[in-house]
């Protein structure tokens, strides 16, 4: 009886600890919350230019954060842990001052303080031009490098809009060297060693639709705009004929020869922008092709094409401008000698670059549905004669980090 009497402050202590313990349980966790909360919170403050102080604030009251015994700091550097010194960091640290009850019968104070901390990064800023942009927001290979694809990009990157887990892949022996590689989603890269970019980046915020707001002036609207309601192809095995520019084609433009295209603007509405494996395709100045309602593009291996979009007017950077609803794949081969020159946009379509070509001209920017490249593509070059509207991902959002 004696020793049970000895041995009851003993036990009401443990008693008391055990309660108090795992109510400084619950406290953790609720800081831990209020802290992660915290530090996104300020991150994203940061990034859009607002209060990160306010922003704290009323991440933290929403769970629940109580200014009578609670305290927030935060620091940017954090002041602890592996992101310490850091600017482009940012730590939320939570603190909650606890009054102690019956186990101050074996710890010497009135109160004790809990902590909490949490660190997030900020995205590392633009990454610069995408020079491949896919609008695909969920499909799976929305850029898509097989076989023994070998694509080269000139100061800029790729960017997919697409959430897929596999946004972007690489497969067999392709390979890429471009700037970076980023997606709204995730990668698959099947041989590591044969993608040399600069930054591999995931989650990132899709990008708008460069051209998305784009109507041109005037589109054709039916029968009585035809110029051709029947396929214009070259005449004559010999002939370099070309149509005149601004004209109108219902049922496809075919070049199977040498042409030197008048400089201005094309419309294709029906059939197929075709350029056999025989054309040599030349302009005397800008050009721009529109395809609308049910038009697609066929360019054939072994086509030598030397075209560019022009520097000013509504068509502005723009060597080919679609809306068509034809859901058939974009396909161009061309040669070795193909120098394209500008935006490529087809809103709703995809785009294949099969065979050894070489695409690069002064400026090459694709922005299509999805994009596939299966042999060797080089694209990119300096586009600022053209003053194109900016395709810049932002490098991963604020993550949290610690």
């Amino acid at each position: 009886m004696i020793i049970a009497l000895l041995l009851l402050p003993v036990l009401i202590g443990f008693a008391a600890l055990a309660v108090e313990g795992g109510l400084w349980y619950v406290d953790r966790h609720d800081l831990r919350a209020m802290a992660d909360a915290g530090a996104m919170a300020a991150a994203w403050a940061r990034s859009e230019g607002v209060s990160e102080t306010d922003a704290v604030e009323e991440a933290i009251e929403r769970l629940g954060f109580d200014a009578d015994m609670d305290d927030y700091d935060i620091n940017s550097p954090p002041l602890d842990g592996t992101y310490a010194g850091e600017a482009d960091a940012i730590e939320v640290v939570i603190t909650r001052t606890r009054p102690l009850a019956l186990s101050t019968l074996f710890l010497d104070a009135a109160e004790i303080d809990i902590s909490m901390r949490a660190v997030t990064t900020l995205g590392g800023g633009s990454l610069g031009e995408a020079c491949v942009l896919a609008l695909d927001d969920s499909a799976a290979s929305a850029i898509d490098i097989f076989g023994n694809g070998a694509v080269t990009l000139s100061g800029c990157g790729i960017m997919a809009n697409s959430d897929s887990d596999t946004a972007v892949t690489t497969r067999g022996n392709a390979s890429l060297s471009a700037d970076y590689l980023a997606t709204a989603g995730g990668y698959s890269l099947g041989k590591p060693d044969q993608v040399a970019v600069d930054t591999l980046s995931a989650n990132n915020t899709p990008l708008t639709d460069p051209f998305g707001a784009f109507t041109p002036s005037w589109m054709p609207s039916g029968a009585a705009d035809c110029d051709y309601s029947s396929k214009w192809t070259t005449p004559g095995s010999g002939s370099t004929a070309s149509p005149p520019a601004g004209s109108v084609f219902c049922d496809g433009f075919e070049i199977k020869n040498t042409v030197n295209l008048n400089s201005g603007t094309y419309y294709i509405t029906s059939g197929s922008l075709y350029f056999s494996a025989n054309a040599v395709i030349t302009s005397d100045g800008p050009v721009t092709f529109v395809l609308s309602d049910d038009a697609t593009v066929d360019i054939r291996g072994g086509a030598q094409v030397d075209l560019s979009a022009p520097t000013s007017g509504e068509f502005n950077g723009l060597l080919f401008f679609s809306t068509s609803t034809n859901t058939d794949q974009i396909k161009i081969n061309g040669g070795s000698s193909m120098s394209l020159d500008g935006a490529l946009y087809f809103r709703n379509q995809d785009v294949s670059f099969l065979g050894n070509n070489s695409t690069s001209g002064g400026c090459l920017r694709v922005i299509a549905q999805t994009v596939s490249f299966g042999g060797a593509s080089g694209l990119g070059g300096d586009c600022s004669a053209y003053n194109l509207p900016p395709m810049s991902p932002s490098a991963n959002d604020p993550i949290l980090v610690e």
